[in-house]
């Protein structure tokens, strides 16, 4: 066992246990120290008895690390390991049906960690997003997020998601629940965020009437998702009691403007208690299963709250975060505005999809004015999003093994023949064959050398399906391979030798000497994304907002970042034009060097 890991997984093996900040930083800190030291020279110090010379090093790191360099698993990390992890009992179909988690903080505010450590654990537990969640200004304690923070909070998410898709960080906040109900956060912001967390931190033995009242408040708030461990209370330690509210009440609004109670993991919390929990279920509102976590080991606290779930008999329909992505948003999206009711009112329906005149009418708006709406925020129209969802549930349908013909009426289509008509624009191969890791399907790759390193393009009958960049020739087939994986993928350098000159062009700063035919998958907004790139001469750049603009949706600039991070045939769809407002580059899918070697290459051969 390397010493780093050892350190880490006793730093997240503490912090699971809640052993202490202190204790818990001490051996992040010694990984920190020895992470880029070479290994002989950590053991030339180990020999030396000198491991404690090193910054953040010392008597108990200094010995996990002699112990690792030994080939031996550290005293301290086995004892660790002998102590009992979460265990969801019960629950544990609640978790494994989680995909997410909808509130936890990072080290912008009272968190130990940073956002893509965060990040990167919630990958290893398997979820497939995660919402940041960090504290609103007046929580002074625990270093809330001014405005100006907050946004530059997201302009580094945006960052992340290119970098990390198809995980996704959401966009999100804890708002305190101010004594009047009222926010704390400006409003034009919090309606900028996908997911909100509202909680009352101060006051919190107000008397029952004012409380419930308080919470209501919060709750109708358009920019409000989910009510945050709302008993407020303690029970450990000294703990604190609960605040007092009509609970009846309450959850009846949850229920009645469909917002969601937090189901709070934290073991010193556990918030509702059980009897309350059983009130929520029985008031039908909706509930997010959260681990509230402020450390990286915290995130494994999911099986609490679940095993709560099960005993509360808690139907896994309602828990927010099993939902797949699109669909969770939909539904956080529908608090605000006509548009995203309408998007929510599309993901209910499993059996067909509403015209445009029906989701009107239901909302009480002309179909032309939400037509027009739609456009405007999303870039699509109602019935591309309704396809682009059924697209989606398709996708995971079939990745999950799904017989065809079942996975196409969970998805939302009526017939075979709907199913299939047009399934090489959107899926790059049948359906059959999607399911199953492109069975059926014939992928021809090559692999040549280029200046940013080993260049693969791969494509089907149809057109170009992949380009990759990587260090090695290894690396760029084993990514073709993962994504196809029971495809007939083979090699054959001489048939696509006339679209790898043109790749190999474009990466020497050259213009495209034609238009290539392309096989990709992805949905309305992505499509519309991609397009738009290519229309940026080459040597210019564009910021997200601007690309947002130019393709009628000026509020979805975060979005255009994950269509630029999920973007199957980069340098072809040239998302490396895309940066930040605030400057700079901004992370990449082939690395942040390559998307500066690319547009430095470009402003050299144009003349910029």
């Amino acid at each position: 066992m390397h010493p780093v890991e050892a350190l880490d997984r006793i730093a997240t093996l503490l912090e699971r246990k809640r052993a202490g900040r202190y204790k818990e930083e001490a051996f992040r800190r010694a990984a920190d120290a020895v992470r880029d030291l070479p290994i002989d020279e950590q053991r030339a110090l180990a020999d030396a008895g000198r491991l404690k010379r090193l910054p953040g090093v010392g008597d108990t790191t200094a010995r996990v690390i002699a112990e690792a360099l030994a080939g031996d698993t550290p005293e301290y990390l086995a004892r660790l390991e002998t102590e009992a992890a979460p265990d969801a009992g019960p629950g544990a179909p609640v978790c494994a049906a989680l995909r997410g988690d909808l509130h936890l903080h990072s080290d912008w505010s009272d968190g130990g960690a940073a956002i893509e450590k965060m990040a990167r654990k919630a990958i290893e537990v398997g979820h497939d997003y995660i919402a940041l969640t960090d504290h609103s200004p007046k929580v002074k304690v625990a270093n809330g997020l001014s405005a100006d923070r907050l946004r530059k909070q997201l302009e580094v998410l945006a960052e992340l998601n290119e970098e990390l898709a198809p995980f996704r960080i959401l966009s999100g906040i804890e708002v305190d629940i101010l004594e009047d109900g009222s926010l704390d956060q400006e409003e034009v912001l919090l309606a900028e965020l996908d997911v909100v967390v509202a909680s009352v931190h101060s006051k919190l033995r107000m008397e029952s009437a004012e409380m419930t009242q308080r919470m209501i408040t919060a709750l109708a708030s358009p920019h409000v998702d989910i009510l945050g461990h709302c008993t407020g209370r303690i029970i450990v330690g000294r703990g604190r009691p609960e605040s007092e509210f009509d609970a009846e009440l309450v959850f009846a609004a949850a229920a009645h403007l469909d917002k969601a109670i937090e189901i709070n993991c934290r073991p010193e919390r556990l918030d509702p208690p059980m009897r309350l929990l059983e009130q929520v279920v029985a008031s039908g509102a909706k509930v997010s299963i959260d681990t509230d976590a402020h450390a990286i080991g915290q995130l494994e606290w999911q099986p609490y709250g679940c095993e709560r779930a099960a005993e509360a008999d808690v139907p896994t329909e309602r828990i927010v975060n099993t939902w797949p992505r699109e669909q969770l948003l939909a539904w956080t999206a529908s608090h605000a505005d006509a548009v995203e009711a309408a998007c929510r009112l599309i993901a209910r329906e499993d059996e067909r999809v509403p015209t445009v005149a029906e989701l009107a009418g239901t909302l009480d708006v002309s179909p032309d004015a939400l037509r027009r709406a739609f456009m405007r925020k999303l870039g699509v129209t109602p019935r591309q999003y309704a396809d682009s969802l059924r697209r989606e549930r398709l996708r995971g349908e079939l990745r999950a093994g799904e017989d065809v013909t079942r996975a196409l009426f969970s998805a939302g289509y009526g017939s075979t023949s709907r199913l299939y008509e047009g399934a090489h624009g959107h899926l790059g191969m049948t359906p059959a064959s999607y399911r199953a890791g492109g069975s059926g399907a014939t992928i021809v790759y090559t692999v040549v050398d280029s200046p940013l390193g080993a260049l693969l393009v791969a494509a089907t009958e149809h057109g170009v399906c992949q380009v990759s960049i990587g260090d090695t020739a290894g690396d760029v087939e084993r990514r073709l391979r993962s994504e196809f994986h029971a495809a007939a993928v083979e090699r054959d350098d001489d048939a696509l030798r006339d679209i790898v000159t043109d790749v190999l062009g474009r990466l020497d700063g050259g213009a495209p000497s034609s238009t290539l035919p392309l096989d990709v998958r992805g949905t309305a907004f992505q499509r519309r994304v991609w397009e738009e790139l290519q229309r940026i001469p080459t040597g210019e750049t564009r910021t997200y907002g601007e690309v947002a603009d130019a393709i009628g949706a000026p509020r979805a600039a975060r979005a255009v970042g994950r269509a630029c991070a999920t973007n199957p045939v980069p340098v072809v769809v040239p998302c490396h034009r895309v940066v930040p407002a605030t400057g700079g580059v901004g992370n990449y899918g082939l690395g942040p060097h390559r998307k500066r070697a690319l547009l430095d290459k470009e402003a050299e051969v144009s003349g910029g």
